[in-house]
Order: structure tokens, then sequence, then C-alpha cells
């Protein structure tokens, strides 16, 4: 019989662990949320754009259009009346879908490049008009 205990830190707040927590608990593995990063508005979020002035918003994570939504207060309505969306993957782009409308393109390669190469092959300069790139403050790699 084997009298090991396991455990096992989530690096996530509680609220974005809970489910993977609760599956460890079902195997006998003690699981526990320790959030490693913040999410906080920054001081250039604070003076939001004028959004009706962009046609295309690009979202780089379901946390930044969880934000956008739930702390901004950032409806469609507040939106140009034909913006279009684009995500950096198809978690985010549920989440485009959750909060706004479905998003128009979704980057082949999931990475901030791969949004960019995937919007300049689907989308000419001329019909591009003003992209909004709503992302973190700081991201590690591409």
């Amino acid at each position: 019989m084997n009298d090991q205990i396991y455990r096992l830190l989530v690096a996530r707040p509680e609220d974005r662990s809970a489910a993977l927590i609760q599956a460890c608990k079902m195997y006998g593995i003690q699981a526990f949320a320790v959030p490693l990063t913040e999410q906080r508005l920054t001081e250039a979020a604070k003076d939001l754009p004028r959004l009706k002035e962009y046609g295309w918003v690009f979202f780089t994570s379901v946390n930044a259009v969880n934000f956008t939504a739930d702390i901004l207060k950032v409806d469609i309505s507040d939106f140009a009346q034909n913006v279009r969306f684009a995500s950096v993957g198809r978690a985010t782009a549920r989440a485009i879908a959750a909060n706004y409308l479905p998003a128009e393109i979704v980057a082949e390669r999931a990475s901030s490049s791969g949004l960019t190469q995937s919007f300049i092959s689907q989308v000419s300069a001329i019909e591009s008009g003003k992209v909004l790139w709503i992302c973190a403050e700081k991201t590690i790699g591409d």
C-alpha cells in the first residue's frame, strides 16, 4: 500500500483552478490554488481609447476578454457598429463570442505573431482600418 500524500500547487487563482482542484481530490491528491500572477488595471488602460473608431479588435487571451467585459464593463454597444473581432486562439474566440460577437479571425498559430500573420493573410491593408490590440502589458516570449 502506498501511503504517500501527493500535493499539487496550481499557479492560478482559485476561481480559475476549481475544476482541476476538484478532479485532484477525486484521485486523492491535495491541490491548492496559489496565484502567481496578478490582474490589475494599468494606467494606460484607465483611459480607454475611443472604441467606436476601431474597425477591428484583437484579443490575445481569455483573461483580456473577461477583463474588458467584466472589469472595464465594455459592452458590444461601446464598439463601432460594424466592429470585427480577431482572436489568438480557440479558447479566446469562445470568450469573445460569449461576451461580444464571434471572432472572424482565429490565429492559425496561437501566438501574437500568429494572430498578426493570420490577419495579414486574410485582410487587405485597405479594408483593415484601425485595429485595437487588447493584451497584457507584459508577456513572456511571443
